[in-house]
């Protein structure tokens, strides 16, 4: 108990040193003060990376799985190629080991820059959103819901931030930027297209103005993936035969296959991971909820597109982890996850023109969204340590 407050009170005060510079980006935006803007920006961006550089090699279990191994490897092998065949780890992923390796032997500097390519896309999309929702509360999503998890899933999470990126690009019709950092989302991880995909699916869905047709796509959509869950394998290794999904998760595909006999820790259900099922449907119908009773969100085509993708994921995670008895299905539907960074800001301000031109006004939805928030930061990784990251502790 002495441990988790401790953590509390720690990640409460970077929390809101973080927040803090992000509220002085809204106010100087709006004043139009670049340079301070910039500044604050800056902060909001670096002191979130440097808590990740310092964070102790036994918080956040990735490390020690892959992070730590491919650093060290390519520090004293010095090839990006010898050391991608050696843990068949992603090029994009090696590259920036290989980068930081030439900067600085310390394994914190490379945790710092991992968290970098993590944190700085979601900060771009968070200020270019800004006219519609505050940096500070996109942000505040960020850090509640999804920076701890970043101490353990990186190499997706990087993927995961730049394809949120991209999308965000596609929703201001820059299609050129949009491939790009589809593409660079694809050298960080090879389940991106996955991801791409459900994107797609779920943004045709949302442009869909007849709710009658809207409901019945949503349930067919549904059903196709109830069958799949049936026949996930025949489908995995068709497509792996076809060379659409990387040879790689051939290993996922024959373990989760022998899911009743295997030993394997994907396998092991806690109660950690019943809790957070249980918020990810609370997610859910929150969203269903706050939707239904905005009649003007409700007509969003954007919020439509939000609202099924994190339906679709949360069904999936949902289906993984009854029928295969694993938790494992959050790496599916990761990329999926990531639209929560739109879709709560997108129900906490009403949109009523102020007298300085903004949309945003804070409503009392915010203060649902902020709640449901604090509890999953605060049972989740506070007190059940999801991820690995229980005890917090630092190198120094």
């Amino acid at each position: 108990m002495k441990d988790a407050l401790i953590s509390l009170a720690i990640y409460f005060v970077l929390f809101s040193v973080v927040l803090f510079f992000a509220y002085l980006v809204d106010i100087n935006k709006r004043k139009k003060k670049k340079k301070e803007t910039i500044i604050f920006g800056l902060l909001v961006v670096i002191i979130p990376c440097i808590f990740a550089g310092m964070r102790a090699d036994s918080v956040g279990t990735d490390i020690r799985v892959y992070a730590k191994t491919v650093f060290e490897y390519v520090l004293h092998s010095g090839s990006i190629l010898e050391t991608q065949q050696v843990y068949n780890v992603e090029l994009g992923y090696v590259t920036l080991a290989y980068v930081c390796s030439k900067i600085s032997s310390s394994l914190s500097f490379f945790l710092f820059a991992t968290e970098l390519l993590i944190v700085v896309p979601v900060y771009c999309v968070a200020y270019k959103r800004s006219k519609k929702c505050s940096v500070w509360f996109t942000m505040l999503v960020y850090l509640l819901v999804f920076y701890c998890s970043t101490f353990n899933i990186m190499r997706q999470s990087i993927a995961a931030s730049f394809l949120l990126l991209s999308y965000q690009f596609f929703e201001e019709k820059k299609l050129k930027k949009s491939i790009i950092f589809a593409v660079i989302a694809c050298f960080f991880h090879n389940s991106t297209i996955v991801g791409i995909a459900m994107y797609l699916v779920a943004k045709f869905i949302g442009q869909i103005k007849n709710k009658v047709k809207q409901g019945f796509i949503t349930l067919f959509a549904s059903l196709v993936i109830l069958i799949v869950s049936v026949y996930w394998y025949d489908f995995s290794m068709f497509f792996i035969k076809k060379g659409l999904i990387s040879d790689k998760f051939l290993f996922y595909v024959e373990i989760f296959r022998q899911s009743e006999v295997s030993s394997s820790y994907m396998f092991i259900i806690s109660r950690g991971n019943y809790v957070e099922l249980i918020f990810r449907i609370l997610f859910v119908l929150l969203s269903f909820i706050l939707i239904y009773l905005n009649k003007k969100t409700s007509k969003s085509p954007e919020v439509n597109f939000y609202m099924f993708l994190i339906f679709i994921s949360e069904l999936i995670y949902a289906l993984v982890f009854v029928v295969f008895h694993s938790s494992y299905g959050l790496r599916i539907i990761w990329f999926g996850e990531w639209i929560l960074l739109l879709l709560f800001p997108s129900l906490s301000y009403s949109e009523e023109k102020s007298t300085d031109g903004n949309t945003k006004t804070i409503s009392t939805n915010l203060m649902i969204i902020l709640i449901i928030c604090v509890l999953y930061f605060s049972i989740g990784f506070v007190g059940l340590g999801w991820h690995g990251v229980k005890p917090l502790r630092f190198r120094f």
